[in-house]
């Protein structure tokens, strides 16, 4: 039910289902699309490349870490990712095995880009491997073949295992359903195992922070231009939190072949997503279904980051920009259902914008000038006594937060009007 404070915060959706080894233990789990809110009504229109984003973003908004409870990740790939055409969404290659679909050994664009990603320390997985001659030409490249067991006679299951055993590859049962199944593919020396006797899939939710309806459709018309105006991107990213933190987040993970990258400001981050492949991959995100957050938690976002601005400028901290986002990163662990650790995770922003934003990890030691400026306007938005060392005095900070009351309520207004308008 909805409140008067808006709807419902939308949820970060993803399924699991356990892969254990031949001693039963769980060593990692397949993520899977199970469709929530909008996405249900949008049914067999609903792309796959759709799916297959939503999957990575969900679990990655949720947290790794929970989703798998530490544990590998084993996740589709689409072919948009492995030709390049979409950026790579998981940060690290230690914790995720790709699963690359059977039937693309004759796609030359596709092969190449499954090297591309062995060379940079992925770990493959070829899905629903059958022996054709389209599967022989990639289990060089994977290090796990995935073999249905309810498809194949225990003949066939042999030849498949010898064949992954020739090309020194794990052999993955998988729709493993009976206790019979299990034991053909156990003797046959088969490594992991997975199906409903195994688990049964889950479901794994998290609360999501959903950019609002007009800020997410006027994104996509931009990031689907071809002569991208800077200022106006960054204009834009200002009034949307969520929309921010999507840009930030893949400006550092860049393209297929780049290193990852470290961006320390809103800017910066436009700059380097400024691509043909980061504007698709945007444009996935930014139009599929929406529901908008409730307005009083949309406006603390845009008040704290406003307010840091404010006080860093008044102090000559430097670039007003790394302090707006240094603010607005560090009023979302109220908003979302991720701590502060897995928002650094999900991010990898600079380590200078972290610090400011989230503070040093585990002792909370090291500071900076803006850090202590982000701390003291979290303790005034939330009627904390202020730290010892804070450098503004509350005169100030009361009224920096007056201004920032003032341009987010403005700002939310000039939407509100903008959207009516375009109805």
């Amino acid at each position: 039910m909805a409140t008067d404070d808006g709807p419902l915060p939308a949820q970060a959706v993803v399924g699991r289902q356990a892969i254990a080894d031949r001693s039963g233990a769980t060593v990692g789990y397949e993520l899977l699309f199970r469709a929530s809110g909008a996405a249900d009504a949008a049914g067999d229109e609903y792309e796959a490349a759709s799916m297959t984003a939503d999957v990575a973003l969900n679990a990655m908004t949720i947290g790794l870490d929970v989703v798998t409870d530490g544990s590998l990740a084993f996740c589709n790939i689409d072919q948009s990712v492995l030709t390049g055409e979409l950026p790579m969404l998981f940060p690290d290659p230690r914790r995720v095995v790709l699963e690359v679909p059977s039937g693309l050994g004759a796609d030359v664009e596709a092969v190449d880009g499954c090297r591309r990603l062995v060379e940079q320390g992925w770990t493959l997985a070829l899905d629903g491997v059958d022996g054709g001659e389209d599967d022989r030409s990639l289990l060089e490249l994977v290090d796990v073949v995935k073999v249905d067991v309810g498809r194949h006679t225990a003949g066939e299951l042999a030849d498949l295992a010898a064949l992954a055993r020739d090309h020194d590859t794990r052999v993955l049962a998988q729709r493993v359903e009976t206790a019979e199944q299990h034991a053909t593919a156990y003797d046959l020396g088969f490594d992991l195992f997975q199906g409903y006797l195994v688990d049964r899939p889950v479901v794994v939710t998290g609360r999501a922070l959903e950019p609002e309806g007009l800020s997410r459709l006027a994104m996509a018309s931009l990031m689907l231009k071809s002569d991208l105006d800077v200022g106006e991107v960054v204009d834009l990213l200002r009034t949307d939190p969520s929309l921010a933190v999507g840009v930030l987040r893949l400006a550092s993970i860049g393209r297929a072949g780049e290193t990852r990258r470290r961006v320390a400001s809103l800017r910066d981050a436009v700059v380097l997503a400024g691509t043909r492949q980061i504007q698709n991959w945007m444009s996935v995100i930014l139009l599929r279904p929406w529901r908008s957050e409730g307005r009083s938690r949309y406006l603390d976002v845009l008040v704290r980051a406003r307010s840091v601005e404010n006080l860093a400028a008044g102090l000559g901290l430097g670039s007003r920009d790394v302090a707006f986002a240094a603010g607005m990163l560090s009023a979302l662990d109220l908003h979302l259902s991720m701590s502060v650790d897995q928002l650094r995770q999900f991010l990898d922003v600079d380590e200078t914008l972290a610090l400011a934003a989230f503070g040093e990890p585990v002792t909370g030691a090291r500071t900076t000038p803006l850090s202590h400026v982000v701390r003291a306007a979290r303790d005034y938005q939330l009627g904390l006594a202020p730290s010892p060392d804070a450098p503004v005095p509350v005169p100030d900070l009361e009224a920096a937060f007056a201004d920032a009351f003032s341009w987010a309520g403005t700002t939310l207004q000039q939407l509100d009007t903008a959207q009516r308008r375009s109805a």
